[in-house]
């Protein structure tokens, strides 16, 4: 598949700049939505503005422009013709003028037809290596609702970026280094003092952190002792550390069980990691005057911010910016990255600011070479506004959310099927079994199709509503177009001969709107590459559930004279939608 704006940008940027010399600007392509016409340009505009004061290219207005370079734009291959529209109701000689881009339908269908026997593929023109670092939970405490979305999020960009070719690292950055640690382990060492010996059941991490943290807030003696075990951990005592394997191999194996169901696939990479790199990095920036001592501590000023970054502590120790200093480092220098993405909520987005700009003058990050995105993300809160939680008062366990969202969405299958003959009916197990898909597809959908940086409230009967915009209904929009496909018979073999003795046409205006949004998933992808808001790709799904509404309600398929081109085009429309379910993460279903 091409990007068609880019593809018409180029080969009108191409004809009017060899016509007109004088023209530097490369012509901005912009889809359009229920137009006559498919794509329009604001470029004549720009082009105008630029230069009227300087004797406008030798045209009297932005009028005669646009109609000279409407006059120039080729209208063979695929653009059928070009037109020239206002903007504004003002006078002609003081307005700017769009021109609108009517495209050929039979080329079109051209275009889409290859694809119904190949795979629906895009790759980036330039190929970039990328660090996503994302879902990021900390050690000694179980995953809550608050890690979904950086965990589907992180999840659905990756799979974007490796859909378009680029050299994809997944990073899980753990946390699992810290003052925490030396109150955990303190707490281990009272608690169960032959733990080196017999490992405790300490299964209940968000307990046993509890009880840690309750002693280390109000006993002085466990907050002193909680301290030195720190910089035992630090300095490799062995005991000390492997207390920390313990606590870190329940973590994880507590992690590995919400990924699977998820089905998330990332490389852990903890702040322990990162650890032994710190000194050295500190003794360099020091020798270059870019760390400075202030007030006891050493840090990095960054211009224009006025707190600084504190990369060690005044007692010598490190923290969270002295982590992801090295880590910066480590992307860059270590793993090639030529851009790093970094999911975590808003609330964290003065201290990527901060990092960024230190990392710029430590010369780590070349904004020439690199390009660091913080993809900031708002909450996900309850019905009335707040954090969402549970009735005790304490942040949902994500396991508990996914189990309810599955046994929700097992028991809407049930109720579906109530009234059908016994033998078409499930077992509790394959009622479980869809509900899982239908429950995790939705709560993911549900998360993404959000503008990435607001929070949303969550409710199940939203996330799960078989109507509008939810997971639920595009899972029925594809089983409808599975149920019709094979309702005619067509099989992967039968679609592949009808591909070699049908023409996929595009007549009705349902036809010409549904293959032309199809042809635009690159777009789409690019959009999400620039931007990083992936609700763009949740628009494109609902769009096309939508679109396949409107071509239903008027266009019969089984039994027409034109089933086989309408086939060739609900087949397509199946082969898009997986496509765009696989890059958020979701599995589908072929009934329900």
């Amino acid at each position: 598949m091409i990007n068609l704006a880019h593809y018409l940008s180029e080969i009108i940027t191409e004809a009017v700049q060899a016509e007109i010399p004088e023209i530097k600007e490369k012509f901005i392509i912009n889809s359009d939505k229920d137009k006559e016409w498919q794509y329009a340009t604001p470029t004549a505009i720009k082009i105008w503005n630029m230069n009227k004061k300087k004797g406008g290219l030798g045209f009297a207005n932005c009028k005669e422009l646009a109609e000279k370079i409407a006059e120039i734009i080729p209208t063979t291959g695929i653009i059928e013709r070009v037109s020239t529209l206002k903007a504004g109701k003002g006078p002609d000689d003081k307005s700017g003028f769009f021109i609108n881009i009517f495209l050929q339908k039979a080329a079109l269908a051209e275009r889409l037809k290859e694809f119904v026997y190949n795979d629906i593929t895009y790759e980036a023109e330039k190929k970039v290596k990328v660090v996503v670092d994302f879902s990021s939970p900390n050690i000694a405490k179980n995953m809550h609702v608050g890690h979904l979305r950086s965990t589907i999020i992180g999840d659905s960009m990756c799979r974007i970026l490796e859909y378009m070719g680029h050299d994809v690292k997944r990073v899980n950055h753990i946390g699992d280094w810290g003052t925490q640690f030396g109150m955990l382990i303190s707490h281990m060492e009272d608690t169960y003092p032959d733990f080196l010996e017999k490992q405790p059941n300490i299964s209940d991490l968000d307990g046993f952190y509890k009880e840690a943290k309750n002693r280390f807030d109000n006993e002085e003696d466990f907050k002193t002792r909680s301290r030195e075990t720190v910089v035992k951990l630090q300095g490799g005592d062995e005991s000390i550390l492997k207390a920390w394997r313990m606590i870190c191999d329940v973590s994880r194996s507590q992690f590995v069980q919400i990924y699977d169901r998820l089905k998330i696939v990332n490389n852990e990479y903890g702040e322990s990691f990162y650890n032994d790199m710190i000194p050295p990095l500190v003794e360099r920036l020091e020798k270059d005057g870019v760390i400075v001592e202030d007030d006891g501590c050493k840090c990095i000023f960054v211009p224009k911010i006025k707190v600084p970054l504190i990369v060690v502590k005044s007692d010598g120790g490190y923290n969270y910016d002295s982590t992801d200093l090295a880590a910066m480092e480590y992307r860059v220098n270590v793993e090639k990255a030529d851009r790093i993405i970094v999911l975590t909520d808003m609330g964290q987005s003065f201290h990527f600011k901060q990092l960024e700009g230190a990392s710029k003058l430590a010369g780590i990050l070349d904004p020439k070479k690199h390009r660091f995105d913080h993809m900031g993300f708002g909450l996900v809160l309850d019905a009335n506004g707040e954090k969402i939680k549970s009735r005790s008062g304490e942040s949902i366990q994500l396991m508990s959310l996914l189990d309810e969202a599955r046994d929700r969405a097992a028991e809407v299958c049930k109720q579906k099927h109530e009234n059908s003959k016994e033998e078409e009916k499930l077992t509790e197990e394959e009622y479980l079994e869809r509900g899982e898909i239908i429950g995790m597809t939705s709560v993911k959908y549900y998360d993404l199709k959000q503008n990435r940086t607001s929070s949303y409230g969550f409710s199940y009967d939203k996330i799960l509503d078989p109507k509008g915009d939810t997971g639920v209904y595009l899972l029925y929009m594809y089983v409808r177009l599975c149920s019709i496909l094979r309702k005619g018979g067509y099989d992967e073999e039968r679609l592949a001969e009808v591909a070699k003795e049908a023409e996929l046409n595009l007549e009705t205006p349902e036809e010409i709107n549904l293959g032309l949004l199809l042809l635009r998933l690159p777009e789409y992808i690019d959009g999400v590459f620039n931007d990083l808001q992936i609700n763009k790709i949740c628009n494109m799904l609902y769009d096309i559930s939508t679109q396949i509404g409107s071509f239903y309600a008027n266009n019969k398929v089984l039994g027409d004279e034109k089933e086989l081109p309408r086939i060739l085009l609900i087949e397509l429309t199946r082969k898009v939608m997986k496509t765009l379910f696989n890059l958020l993460g979701m599995d589908t279903i072929d009934k329900i």
